[in-house]
């Protein structure tokens, strides 16, 4: 009877030996299959030709044109498996044979970077199909992000006039993606940066979080959205007052009209509301008094380090 438990006991195993290794086998395929969307040039595949020099590759990629989109898009929503990551981190300053994502994302952008104009209407696409998750990997937030790396005049004015159009839309998502695209590293003109300022009120708490994050990415003219920015240091939603905390702190000594009122915050938060426990995710989870305090005193002090915090009772 025992010899046939233990029998028993071994066939399990090995059969979850046998699983684990198929499962093993399925994730490294899915990692290093070459993708059915990369298009060939020259007998090569695209990512023969992307892991040389940008001079070398150029052509190439000129050539493959509109054709290499898919790939491209694909690349920068790849994320390595947490296995990967972990045997990326053991072999330390070794390197990996393998290309990591990082390296497969930047060669993917830079691809993008060379179809300029060729390459916007897909990212444009792709940053408004759906909402924007703060996530790497995020489709959306990796072609806001990928839009930033366009640099020629043409692809920039196109951008600008998409910003202009969806950040006046009638759906917030569209709102809060449009704001999003700006957090992303896309600055805005003076116009756009004007709208920025009114979507810091808008009804919806996070589209006023998208906007007042992406207020940090536009300090050429201060008078157009450093009051709104300010005004948020007042709003109901705890997430909302963190942020306006950090926008004035990258402003530094250019906020300097922001003082009374993080002074006024610093000693109301306590008592403030907390709003949504979270708005969207990849913002800070930790809202508590405590944390916003912590962000209005590092703005604080970014803008006049010898700025005294207000008196408060002990007790909060």
């Amino acid at each position: 009877m025992a010899n046939r438990k233990t029998s028993r006991v071994w066939r399990a195993l090995r059969w979850l030996l046998l699983l684990l290794l198929v499962a093993a086998g399925v994730a490294v395929w899915q990692r290093f299959a070459p993708s059915p969307r990369e298009p060939v040039y020259a007998n090569h595949r695209l990512s023969y030709w992307l892991r040389g020099h940008p001079r070398d590759y150029t052509p190439v990629v000129q050539a493959v044109g509109t054709n290499a989109l898919p790939y491209l898009l694909a690349e920068l929503q790849l994320t390595d498996p947490v296995w990967l990551c972990w045997a990326e981190r053991q072999l330390g300053d070794f390197g990996t044979p393998w290309e990591p994502e990082r390296s497969r994302h930047y060669h993917a952008r830079l691809a993008l970077q060379i179809l300029d104009t060729n390459a916007l209407p897909a990212l444009l696409e792709t940053a408004f199909a759906r909402p924007i998750q703060l996530a790497h990997g995020d489709a959306g937030y990796e072609a806001a992000y990928a839009l930033r790396w366009l640099s020629s005049p043409a692809a920039q004015e196109a951008i600008q006039q998409q910003l202009a159009t969806t950040m006046r839309s009638p759906d917030a998502a569209t709102r809060r993606n449009a704001c999003l695209v700006i957090a992303a590293g896309n600055g805005c003109n003076t116009s756009n940066a004007a709208q920025l300022a009114v979507l810091t009120r808008d009804p919806e708490p996070a589209v006023r979080a998208a906007a007042t994050h992406a207020a940090q990415f536009y300090n050429q003219d201060e008078s157009v959205l450093l009051p709104a920015v300010i005004e948020r240091l007042a709003d109901e939603q705890a997430l909302v007052r963190l942020l306006a905390a950090d926008s004035l702190r990258g402003r530094g000594t250019n906020a300097v009209a922001a003082l009374p009122a993080l002074r006024s915050a610093y000693a109301a938060e306590p008592s403030r509301p907390r709003g949504a426990d979270q708005l969207d995710a990849g913002y800070p989870r930790d809202l508590t008094p405590a944390r916003v305090r912590a962000a209005l005193r590092e703005a604080l002090h970014a803008i006049d380090p010898k700025a005294a915090l207000p008196v408060v009772p002990q007790s909060d």
